[in-house]
């Protein structure tokens, strides 16, 4: 695929308080890390739910403390190669709360990848609630 046809979308980086869109080719390494950043938040969230009902150890607590550093510091990473912020953007994302910052994240590959996240339906929030 040359560059010319090569297809790109759109990124509004205001949820991180960055006000610029970002135009993000839709290439194989950046589908490779969209699905990359998807797995890893999956298996977190698998982690978190198999730690939760588990007695708190001050080393379990510890443990769960570094895993939530390190994937804050992967959806940063994730972000700042994507989009290929500067060093004054990046400062942005310091700023921005975490869960503004993985669900942007998250954003970001489901639109690399063709998934769009809509509004929840009823249904959706339903089953969640299941």
């Amino acid at each position: 695929m040359t560059e010319s046809t090569m297809t790109y979308v759109e990124i509004d980086a205001t949820p991180i308080g960055i006000k610029k869109t970002f135009k993000v080719a839709e290439s194989m390494g950046n589908q490779r890390r969209a699905m990359e950043i998807m797995r890893t938040s999956a298996q977190a969230d698998l982690d978190q739910d198999k730690a939760e009902g588990q007695v708190a150890s001050t080393q379990g607590i510890l443990d769960a403390m570094s895993a939530q550093l390190a994937l804050m510091d992967t959806y940063v990473d994730y972000i700042v190669k994507t989009l290929g912020l500067t060093k004054l953007q990046l400062g942005w994302t310091e700023k921005a709360s975490g869960a503004d910052v993985s669900f942007f994240a998250l954003d970001i590959a489901g639109k690399v990848l063709g998934i769009t996240q809509e509004g929840a339906t009823e249904d959706d929030q339903k089953s969640d609630a299941e």
